[in-house]
């Protein structure tokens, strides 16, 4: 069985999609920490500092993980402007959102926005009686839903031509098989309620109409093209499909930002396609079409 693998972007590819950028005596253990844990359910490659090494020249590190970052989110707290650090990292976050068009997410952890923007008191007592009125756990998790549901939207929007391209390759070659399937989305239907048991049996419903009985030997009897869309570790393919049990001349083409990814599933550097993108001449004739 033939297979193939590409991996591709319409933007430059990263080292982080996120940095995340807080006052650690203030959220380390409260906010931030929920927002870390599903953060990292969600697949998504997340730069906290707990990751520094040690020895490392904390300052340069910090730096260049903004720099290697898509998004930067920053929880603004009350302590937030009374650390060195969290000044210098917010400084670079902006010189990034100007010089590299890096995404800012900004969370007002129990403080007002007017406080930060108008650099006044912490927040008043009013305001403070209110936020205690609430359930911290539940805030916690509810904003860092939030911030994610806004994460995930600016990501899919940074990198929509891997899945254009590879929609209009299906559509060019699909024909040519027995039998086809695009999985859309993998990385955000594992996380779903049910995973990707859903899309397995859609998979093998289209390929075979009646996935009922001899699923393995009904396959490798068919010619088959399957696009794997935004794949994020090698156990969403297997959960998905038994490579080896496809026929001859079958083609699997899985689409990754991650090279390594690529490798776990079998693919070698020689089927590794890395998009490019287009010069700015013609990737601004593309924007005004």
């Amino acid at each position: 069985m033939a297979s193939s693998a590409s991996s591709s972007t319409a933007v430059e590819v990263r080292k982080h999609d996120v940095f995340l950028s807080f006052c650690g005596e203030d959220t380390r253990t409260t906010f931030t920490s929920t927002l870390h844990g599903v953060l990292n359910e969600t697949s998504i490659n997340v730069f906290i500092d707990d990751e520094l090494n040690k020895g490392e020249e904390i300052s340069s590190s910090l730096m260049s993980a903004i720099e290697e970052s898509m998004i930067s989110v920053i929880t603004f707290s009350k302590g937030y402007a009374s650390s060195r650090w969290c000044l210098e990292e917010l400084v670079k976050i902006m010189e990034c959102k100007k010089t590299q068009k890096q995404s800012v997410i900004p969370v007002f952890y129990l403080m007002d926005p007017s406080e930060v923007r108008n650099q006044t008191g912490i927040f008043g007592d009013g305001f403070a009686k209110l936020v205690e009125s609430f359930d911290e756990e539940k805030l916690n998790y509810n904003l860092a839903k939030k911030v994610i549901e806004d994460i995930l939207k600016i990501l899919n929007f940074m990198s929509p031509s891997k899945r254009t391209i590879a929609k209009s390759v299906f559509d060019k070659i699909s024909n040519q098989f027995e039998g086809s399937y695009f999985a859309r989305n993998i990385r955000e239907e594992s996380t779903g309620r049910y995973g990707l048991t859903w899309m397995q049996q859609e998979l093998l419903s289209s390929i075979l109409k009646h996935p009922i009985g001899f699923t393995k030997g009904r396959l490798g009897r068919k010619q088959v093209l399957i696009i794997l869309d935004d794949v994020t570790t090698s156990e969403q393919v297997e959960s998905l499909i038994e490579i080896s049990t496809l026929g001859p001349g079958s083609q699997i083409i899985i689409i990754a930002t991650d090279k390594q990814v690529l490798r776990n599933c079998g693919a070698d550097d020689i089927s590794i396609y890395k998009m490019k993108g287009l010069p700015m001449n013609e990737a601004l004739q593309l924007f005004s079409w």
